[in-house]
């Protein structure tokens, strides 16, 4: 009696990664041993500082240290989530994130597909060049054109307004205005930094396609949908998600500058209020707290931006 021989691939199982990793060191030792700096770096001001976040579940002090100071568990955040001010910070950190992911994530992609409709070379050139220069400006002195540009009696801002006979407007004062202020502002320093990656993914898009495009007589918006779109997707999807991880991280140096008693309603967020609380008031377990709360909802951000992104895409962080 016989007996059918199944039609099975069989695949090599894969060496072990640790085996591989050492394989791979003695046969390039050197790029291993140029890399060790870097990897040291890493450990010693990325993964060793980690043992601070022992500090939330402490009643620290400086004398006691890190292992000599009280253990409260959870204490400092139930003082978080009970303080009068929680609500208002983590409420200002969603919507002016939300806010500035809205406009300074869509913006430079509707920027960088008009630029790259430019035909004449030395136009582009000029527009990518005043663009980008904002970028450069440090946090201090943009906050500074800030306050002059927008200032209530010499600001050219209520001068151009005047013109038009509105009534001049406290903008850096006025709590109603700040995340406006802060996100439109913040968009012109970044949008064109911003968009130079997908300047340069459309700067690769084969000029065959554009021609054949052109043969089967696709207008502006049809070469826009079935042809630029589609190049930008695998990396606004990774950029999308890379910011959903990131939402909470909204520029410290930006709003602490930018705040005032009259609009701290508005622009009290978690980081500003870690600085006041953990550094300034040197209360450093209940800082750290805020700090790690802030820290974990971004990595699950991270990873549901992740999820979401795989599903509706083939295109993904991992």
């Amino acid at each position: 009696m016989s007996h059918p021989v199944a039609n099975t691939v069989v695949t090599p199982a894969k060496p072990n990664y640790f085996k591989r990793l050492l394989s791979n060191m003695r046969r390039r030792p050197a790029l291993y041993l140029m890399s060790l700096p870097a990897f040291v770096l890493i450990i010693i001001f990325s993964y060793v500082p980690m043992a601070g976040v022992l500090m939330a579940f402490q009643d620290y002090s400086v004398e006691g240290g890190l292992f000599g100071s009280a253990w409260i568990g959870f204490e400092n955040f139930k003082l978080f989530f009970n303080s009068y001010y929680a609500k208002n910070v983590i409420l200002n950190t969603f919507l002016i994130s939300l806010y500035s992911l809205g406009v300074g994530f869509l913006m430079p992609i509707i920027f960088s597909l008009l630029v790259n409709t430019i035909k004449v070379k030395w136009a582009g050139k000029f527009i990518k060049t005043v663009s980008y220069i904002p970028y450069f400006i440090s946090t201090v002195i943009m906050v500074s054109l800030i306050t002059d540009f927008f200032n209530v009696h010499t600001g050219i801002v209520n001068k151009a307004l005047g013109l038009f006979n509105i009534p001049p407007k406290d903008f850096l004062n006025e709590a109603n205005v700040f995340y406006s202020l802060f996100v439109w502002t913040d968009l012109w320093q970044a949008m064109g930094w911003s968009s130079i990656i997908y300047l340069s993914v459309l700067g690769g898009v084969p000029q065959d396609l554009y021609d054949a495009a052109k043969l089967d007589g696709a207008n502006k918006m049809k070469v826009l949908r079935f042809i630029e779109l589609p190049q930008l997707y695998p990396t606004v999807s990774v950029l999308l998600v890379l910011a959903l991880g990131s939402l909470l991280s909204v520029g410290f140096e930006k709003i602490f500058l930018l705040q005032t008693p009259l609009n701290s309603g508005r622009s009290e967020v978690i980081s500003t209020y870690v600085y006041k609380l953990g550094v300034l008031a040197q209360d450093y377990g209940f800082g750290t707290a805020v700090g790690l709360f802030n820290s974990v909802v971004s990595f699950v951000l991270l990873v549901l931006a992740n999820l979401l992104v795989r599903r509706i895409s083939d295109y993904s962080l991992w």
